[in-house]
This record gives C-alpha cells, sequence and structure tokens, in this order.
C-alpha cells in the first residue's frame, strides 16, 4: 500500500473520488493518521481538519469536544491502555 505524508501532494483523482462519495463522509489518512483529504460530509461529521489539528489521533486524545458521547467509552478505554 503506498503511503503519503502529511504535506505530500495527492492526485486530483483522489479528491473527485472522494466527493462522489457524497452524501457518505469520506477520508484518506496517512500512515500517522493524519488526514490528507476529506469531502463536505466528513468535515459536517468532524469539523476542523481544513483549518485545525490534521491529525485524527491527536484529536480523539485532546480535543474532547470533536467527538460525540457515543466515542467516549472507547476512548476513555483507549487511553487507559496507553498509560
Amino acid at each position: 500500500m503506498p503511503t503519503a505524508h502529511a504535506g505530500t501532494a495527492l492526485p486530483e483523482e483522489l479528491q473527485v473520488i472522494l466527493d462522489h462519495l457524497d452524501p457518505l463522509p469520506g477520508v484518506v489518512l496517512s500512515a500517522r493518521y493524519d488526514v490528507l483529504a476529506h469531502n463536505e460530509p466528513y468535515e459536517a461529521l468532524r469539523p476542523g481538519f481544513s483549518t485545525g489539528e490534521r491529525n485524527v489521533a491527536r484529536r480523539v486524545f485532546l480535543t474532547p469536544e470533536c467527538w460525540s458521547e457515543g466515542v467516549q467509552a472507547p476512548r476513555d478505554s483507549a487511553r487507559r491502555r496507553i498509560q
């Protein structure tokens, strides 16, 4: 599987594919969980990746308001495991 890092230019076709997934959310992540590309439904579910922190793992652990109450328990469980 090819890998890319944040700041790496992705093929334009990849954004076209993501855009055609609408109304489903779509995202392309790097091996380090950086958001490399996403579509509008993904931005609606998880706002801020266009302008703020682009690393999903950092946001899960450091931005509680980013995630719904439905994922609170798994996130707390993951925090306990890595302490």
